[in-house]
């Protein structure tokens, strides 16, 4: 995963690895709402 990071040329990147989750991160019911706060705390981070 470090490696493919490595290659996005942005400086504005994350990356999150949920070793718990399947694939269909935002459809899996376990944790999907840690997913959602992420995302959203993410977009908040970009608005302005």
């Amino acid at each position: 995963m470090e490696n493919i990071m490595g290659k996005i040329s942005s400086a504005d990147k994350e990356l999150h690895v949920y070793p718990f989750l399947m694939h269909e991160i935002l459809n899996e019911t376990s944790r999907k709402w840690e997913i959602y706060d992420e995302i959203l705390r993410w977009i908040n981070k970009h608005r302005y």
